[in-house]
């Protein structure tokens, strides 16, 4: 007994097009169509299934699977970076509000401006624009001190 270890898609189908003495011919006809988008998911599964209803595959993709794969490879494939992507934005996020989380701890029960730019070591602006990122997800309560209103200052307090 020999077996062929092939990896990369591009491999599968060339080698499936050059074996043309294959048993199975009408299920590698099948698979090839689906990795190439001429069909989609659903109907090589029902040629599967067909198959092993012939009794020519032991297994049933649809006890396994069931009917779910409406959408060819390449739109499958589509679907699936965009979804990564936005996971990646949403962990990236998430990440993002665990620094600023931790660094809130850093700070003293109540800070202002000036003790964000001293610990973080950022600008001023850069500074307030994390502060506000602080109010907005819920880590700090933000007022501003009672003094003339020219020289008012903002003052966060840890919630």
């Amino acid at each position: 007994m020999y077996t062929v270890d092939i990896i990369r898609v591009g491999d599968v189908t060339r080698f499936l097009r050059v074996v043309m003495s294959i048993v199975k011919r009408r299920q590698v006809d099948a698979v090839l169509d689906y990795l190439e988008g001429r069909i989609a998911g659903n109907v090589l599964l029902m040629v599967l299934e067909e198959e092993h209803v012939a009794h020519r595959r032991k297994t049933s993709p649809l006890r396994i699977l069931g009917p779910r794969f409406a959408m060819t490879r390449s739109e499958a494939l589509a679907a699936s970076a965009a979804r990564t992507g936005k996971a990646r934005v949403e962990g990236n996020r998430k990440a993002f509000l665990t620094r600023v989380q931790r660094r809130v701890l850093l700070l003293p029960t109540t800070f202002g401006v000036r003790d964000l730019q001293r610990v973080l070591g950022v600008s001023k602006p850069r500074a307030q624009t994390v502060g506000a990122i602080m109010e907005r997800e819920g880590f700090v309560k933000s007022h501003f001190e009672r003094v003339p209103p020219r020289f008012r200052k903002k003052v966060f307090e840890r919630v």
